[in-house]
């Protein structure tokens, strides 16, 4: 027997097989088991495909965020060089310097957060 619990493709085994091929209707247990077991590999297909959905979203997130990150640049003698490496396939943090005029430049700090459900 399977219990699907209030959260999608959530699935918990609560017994075993647990067979009498002695009794009469061992037949039709064995026809809940292979229905269950049926249950189980659709489930997993539909993990496995929402898994391959989730990521190819970071990967597009990960270049989406690669895009945004700062460029190194050289400002009067002043040189600003940028290093990107997310904490995980995306996030983490970053700055941004830009020039403000010929004696001051601005610097803007950012901190990216992967909030998955």
């Amino acid at each position: 027997m399977f219990v699907t619990s209030g959260r999608a493709n959530t699935i918990s085994m609560t017994t075993m097989l647990d067979i009498d091929i002695q009794t009469r209707d061992w037949p039709a247990q064995m026809e809940t088991i292979l229905g269950e077991l049926k249950q189980l590999r659709e489930s997993n297909a539909l993990l496995k495909k929402r898994q391959t959905e989730i990521e190819a979203e970071l990967s597009l997130a990960a270049r989406v965020q690669q895009s945004l990150a700062p460029r190194s640049l050289v400002w009067n003698d002043v040189s600003v060089e940028t290093h990107y490496s997310p904490a995980h396939t995306i996030g983490g943090d970053f700055g941004i310097v830009f020039p403000h005029n010929n004696m001051q430049f601005g610097l803007s700090t950012t901190t990216l957060i992967n909030r998955t459900p």
